[in-house]
């Protein structure tokens, strides 16, 4: 399971809220990096830049958690 950092999507306004999102990822998940490069759950650390597409369509602030993922992309490590 990731924990990611979904405050701009949930408050879409200029706002300082910080909202954690959990994220769960199954073995039909796709893990890969910016190019396309197949990853697995190792090559993640905490402070990875992702980009997480959600099996559906969710609101976040309202459907149950955690969310499940279909693909995780690692945009790169924050230093």
């Amino acid at each position: 399971m990731f924990i990611v950092d979904c405050s701009d999507e949930v408050n879409k306004t200029d706002d300082t809220l910080g909202y954690e999102c959990p994220i769960e990822v199954t073995d039909e998940t796709t893990l890969e990096e910016q190019g396309g490069k197949k990853l697995n759950i190792q090559n993640f650390s905490e402070g990875s830049v992702v980009k997480v597409t959600l099996n559906s369509n969710k609101d976040i602030m309202n459907d149950a958690k955690p969310f499940r993922a279909d693909k995780v992309t690692k945009l790169s490590k924050s230093e």
